[in-house]
């Protein structure tokens, strides 16, 4: 299930991930953007079904491993700020209802760390509470994307469910060590804010750490 930026973790998959030694390979693959659905789909050999919204999860063939994302502009401090109330927001919300249909052992669930302020985080407690209603232990990360080379100052809300019926899903995900410490400079800090840059385009960064 991918938003188009998944592109990169489906391009993580096919490259080879390995686990105990078997290859992590997509099965299928939704995504509401043609062009995505295009891209993804000749890249990984998959079938893409579209929007997750539309197809029943009952009929899919169930993976071991889901990796879901949804479009996060309602979810951002850089969006529309709506949340769970707009509709990409609401694609967030009822993400977590068709997975405990499709009842994969594993789902991890990314978006931007913003969503965690949205309705004072209520919309991401919406979704874990849904998530874990449907018989998963949902363990919640916050990664920095720059610690991993990808030289944004984006952080990445990670949302690691397993069910229940798993041994270890009490057990939270251990993640790869940090490549670099330090995020790079935002474009935000080294501007001088003076005329050249018309005042309506500085964005308000009272999320930021």
């Amino acid at each position: 299930v991918g938003c188009g930026m998944g592109l990169n973790t489906f391009a993580a998959i096919k490259a080879g991930v390995q686990l105990r030694d078997k290859p992590l390979l997509p099965i299928w693959n939704c995504d509401t953007d043609a062009r995505a659905r295009t891209l993804i789909s000749a890249f990984t050999d998959t079938v893409c079904f579209g929007d997750f919204a539309d197809t029943n999860p009952r009929k899919l063939r169930c993976p071991h491993v889901l990796v879901g994302t949804t479009d996060c502009r309602d979810m951002g401090r850089i969006g529309s700020r709506l949340g769970g109330l707009g509709p990409t927001g609401q694609d967030f919300l009822s993400l977590p209802h068709w997975v405990v249909d499709l009842a994969p052992p594993i789902f991890i669930c990314e978006t931007t760390a913003d969503a965690r302020f949205m309705h004072d985080g209520d919309d991401v407690t919406e979704a874990i509470d849904t998530l874990e209603a449907g018989g998963y232990v949902v363990h919640k990360s916050v990664l920095p994307c720059a610690a991993f080379l990808d030289i944004t100052s984006r952080q990445r809300l990670i949302l690691f469910a397993k069910h229940r019926s798993m041994s270890n899903a009490a057990v939270p995900p251990r993640w790869p060590m940090p490549v670099q410490k330090h995020a790079p400079p935002r474009l935000h800090d080294i501007m001088e804010n003076d005329d050249d840059v018309p005042a309506g385009l500085w964005i308000l960064c009272e999320y930021a750490p």
